[in-house]
């Protein structure tokens, strides 16, 4: 089977499960399509699917289907923000620029802070940055900076081979 079929049998269970799983158990009573095929993701990605059935994931899911299902995925996003920027309304935004203020801040600091602390408490375990890393590629040149001042050299577990 070429990798064309292979796509279209990948895009048809992305697109064919989730909504009839919605529809066919009801589901939307109390939740809506978008869980259903958040849910479905995880449940056909590597850490279920791919764990119970391997064979079944890596011939569904190799790397040229998903490099096709990814230039998918960028051109929804993409049309996903310009129908977002149609329905925007300047002068509705202008009007209660507070608000709009406060929820773009948030919306920016909320993931950015908790992705700082998730990767700072991940980096105190070894292991995540990598044989070739360094630890100023794993967090950031602020927190670089910020390290030095603090220690002239870094913990053993931020080092390649884990010494100092």
């Amino acid at each position: 089977m070429g990798t064309s079929e292979v796509y279209l049998i990948a895009l048809t269970v992305i697109l064919c499960v989730p909504y009839l799983v919605w529809r066919l158990l009801r589901t939307e009573h109390w939740a809506p399509l978008v869980v259903v095929q958040i849910v479905g993701g995880i449940l056909l990605g590597p850490g279920v699917l791919g764990a119970r059935f391997p064979e079944i994931h890596a011939f569904v899911f190799n790397p040229q289907v998903m490099m096709a299902l990814n230039g998918v995925a960028w051109w929804a996003v993409m049309m996903f923000v310009f129908v977002a920027g149609l329905e925007l309304d300047l002068t509705d935004a202008w009007t209660h620029r507070r608000e709009t203020s406060i929820t773009a801040a948030c919306a920016l600091l909320t993931p950015l802070a908790f992705g700082a602390l998730a990767a700072a408490l991940l980096l105190r375990s070894p292991g995540w940055i990598g044989s070739r890393g360094t630890y100023p590629q794993a967090v950031s040149t602020a927190e670089q900076k910020s390290a030095m001042g603090r220690r002239k050299t870094r913990p053993s577990c931020y080092t390649p081979g884990g010494v100092a």
